[in-house]
């Protein structure tokens, strides 16, 4: 029944059958759904448009939009296998199975040309792409322990990446993906660190990232590890110390996974978890394009591992002070 409702959902649907009490009867509905809390994800409540996504996708691959959805939700291993995926991981589709999110069909959207003239690197001048306002997302790293209780660290810093051509209504890959990679006519920036974009916010009259965006993530991810607490996904609890014989933090609790967090935010300044990525290697996470592309990623990823490095190290040592440049979150 929930599967029905969900396909069936339209809000272009014909208002002919509806009678003029009824109509009003939703008009007020509305209006109090979207006085709720964003929790509510009322403003996700636009048009029935979704991303069909591979469980282990990479740089945008086999993403499929879709405006309806099947009849079976098996169906939608079967529009996946339609489609192709390719890729190197492209054979691991039919056992890992798919992911289906709903899409944010009024994104927050940046200015590229202002942001290009705000920040370091941009260069609008040279930019065949620079009209228009662009959706984007968020990467945000994290460093956890993946044992109860864990410990997480955020690492202030981090970067938007905006879509390859402006935001359209349409079900354009190329104006809703914000993580395909870059093609021929495309070399231009598409990464900026978070000082533009809060230089952006403060160009706008809106609230800084520190006291608008910041405070949401920080919920996001401690709530995330507090679900992964919970059972049935519970963590595994931190081995007993030999030393002191209590629950102390061995070498198998002290190490340290690296998580790369992408986030998408919508026109009222709502940030939404869009997924998470284990960084299990360098190249996960510094791997970037050649040119003024890559330019803002490679110069964050120059950043961190030193700041990682540090952290690492205090973590390890526990004498060292943590490195100001990570604040600890509680889940």
């Amino acid at each position: 029944l929930e599967w029905i409702q969900i396909r069936s959902f339209d809000t272009q649907s014909s208002l002919e059958s509806i009678s003029t009490a009824q109509v009003e009867r939703c008009r007020n509905t509305w209006s109090r759904v979207k006085d709720l809390m964003p929790e509510r994800q009322a403003s996700l409540l636009h048009r029935n448009f979704w991303a069909l996504k591979p469980s282990c996708g990479q740089f945008g691959r086999g993403i499929l939009l879709i405006d309806r959805l099947p009849e079976d939700p098996g169906q939608l291993l079967e529009w996946a296998a339609a489609v192709g995926r390719g890729g190197l991981k492209g054979g691991n589709d039919v056992k890992e199975g798919v992911v289906l999110q709903k899409l944010i069909e009024q994104p927050h959207l940046l200015d590229k040309q202002l942001l290009g003239n705000l920040g370091n690197l941009g260069n609008p001048a040279g930019d065949s792409v620079s009209g228009g306002k662009f959706k984007y997302n968020l990467r945000m790293i994290v460093l956890a322990t993946l044992r109860s209780p864990c410990r997480i660290w955020l690492y202030n810093e981090g970067f938007v990446s905006l879509a390859l051509c402006p935001f359209t209504s349409q079900l354009d890959p190329l104006s809703h993906i914000t993580n395909l990679r870059q093609g021929a006519g495309y070399e231009s920036q598409r990464r900026w660190p978070i000082r533009d974009l809060d230089s952006y916010l403060a160009a706008k009259g809106r609230p800084s990232f520190d006291d608008s965006f910041r405070p949401q993530i920080e919920r996001i991810i401690s709530s995330l590890f507090y679900a992964l607490s919970l059972h049935p996904t519970s963590l595994l609890p931190l081995d007993p110390c030999d030393e002191t014989g209590d629950m102390g933090r061995s070498a198998a609790g002290k190490k340290l996974r690296r998580f790369g967090f992408d986030f998408l935010i919508d026109q009222t300044e709502t940030v939404w978890f869009l997924e998470v990525n284990f960084l299990k290697n360098g190249y996960a996470i510094g791997h970037a394009q050649s040119g003024p592309a890559g330019d803002a990623k490679r110069d964050f990823v120059q950043d961190f591992m030193v700041e990682e490095t540090a952290l690492r190290k205090a973590v390890a040592g526990q004498t060292l002070p943590v490195p100001s440049s990570f604040v600890e979150l509680q889940p």
